[in-house]
């Protein structure tokens, strides 16, 4: 069961993410407001996309360190729960990709909002990497960080 402690590197990790995307959008937006909404939407079909192939395979989804992404993944069709194969960690990874690499140009017309970008993104990810997949239950992903070999011996 992860805490209100645990779960706040969780919400923050989106936060940052949605910042860079706030940052992403807003950059695209200075040039045509149709792409920014365009950008948009490919966010959410993205993020649904990454959610339907990782997150409704996860064990631990009842409790996720995420705090949306579980509850949104339980309202989707269910998947069967076990190992993850390729598909799925592409299902996650390609979107996320996509997302990152299509708004690079605008953001780089100026210095400050690519490396806010990047930096977001580099906090974000180091703090799911250090927080939220060291408290995960989901010992079928290849991400999670708890070691059940170690906390057998120490039981």
């Amino acid at each position: 069961m992860t805490t209100i402690q645990d779960k706040f590197h969780g919400v923050f990790s989106l936060a940052l993410i949605d910042l860079a995307f706030i940052i992403a959008i807003y950059s695209i937006a200075l040039q045509s407001i149709a792409m920014a909404g365009l950008f948009t939407l490919l966010i959410i079909v993205g993020f649904g996309i990454v959610i339907y192939s990782f997150c409704t395979k996860c064990s631990s989804n009842k409790d996720c360190g995420h705090v949306l992404l579980g509850p949104i993944a339980q309202k989707m069709p269910k998947k069967e729960i076990g190992n993850y194969k390729t598909k799925h960690y592409l299902g996650a990874l390609v979107p996320i990709l996509i997302l990152v690499a299509i708004p690079q140009y605008w953001i780089w017309q100026s210095l400050w909002s690519g490396i806010s970008f990047w930096a977001l993104f580099a906090i974000a990810g180091s703090e799911v990497n250090k927080f939220v997949c060291t408290k995960c239950n989901n010992r079928a992903c290849a991400l999670c960080k708890k070691d059940i070999f170690k906390e057998a011996k120490c039981k």
